[in-house]
């Protein structure tokens, strides 16, 4: 049987996840980790792939960040989902920029610990290399999920709709720049799934690499 195989657009994000340390990622580790391990993966130089008119831009991430990142670096990943060679590949990476970045491999109770971190929260390591779905069509709500328990100081509740006005695109601008210059959220990368299509299945009306893609759409062909 003959099958097709595509990439999706981005269906979920691998990211830094700050846990409240002096230290700090510049942009010369982003730029270090440029050229992806793995064909599936994507520079993440924004944080709403689907949203372009009220995301940030790869400049202003160059603004936002330093130039250069901390000497040492503790990262806490979780082992259950990061294969060894992600993880080798980024302390290469951070070596070439002259940092010297540990990794330290977590279970799932540890990991939801940190990931429910708050401002005062205390942790022995510097961030959380996390991941979470990218192809949420509402970038409140994205930026939210990104977010976890922190306390941001610009309020996003009034601004969930898709169609905003220019008052409520730069307060989703401006919930980005928090983000990122806060270091509670860095992106790294965004990760595009594989979909393998047949002639024999009839997708509708839908692209076949959208990330979204819904099964209940799908119907077998009739047979000629």
């Amino acid at each position: 049987m003959s099958v097709g195989i595509h990439y999706t657009t981005a269906s979920s994000i691998i990211y830094f996840f700050g846990l409240n340390s002096q230290n700090k990622i510049g942009s010369d580790l982003l730029n270090a980790l440029a050229d992806a391990p793995e064909k599936r993966l994507l520079r993440a130089g924004t944080f709403l792939p689907f949203a372009p008119e009220v995301s940030l831009k790869e400049s202003d991430f160059n603004e936002l960040l330093p130039l250069k990142s901390s000497k040492t670096l503790r990262i806490a990943a979780p082992g259950f989902y990061f294969k060894n060679e992600m993880l080798e590949f980024i302390k290469r990476a951070a070596e070439k920029v002259g940092t010297e970045l540990e990794i330290i491999k977590i279970d799932r109770a540890e990991y939801f610990e940190l990931i429910a971190a708050k401002e005062d929260f205390k942790s022995k390591y510097d961030f959380l290399l996390t991941t979470y779905v990218a192809s949420e069509r509402y970038p409140a709500v994205q930026l939210r999920f990104l977010t976890g328990s922190r306390t941001s100081p610009v309020d996003l509740l009034d601004v969930e709709q898709p169609d905003q006005d220019p008052i409520k695109i730069q307060r989703i601008k401006d919930y980005q720049r928090w983000l990122l210059k806060s270091q509670t959220v860095v992106p790294i990368y965004f990760v595009r799934s594989h979909i393998i299509s047949s002639p024999k299945i009839d997708i509708g009306d839908q692209s076949t690499t959208d990330a979204d893609i819904q099964l209940w759409r799908l119907t077998k062909k009739d047979s000629q």
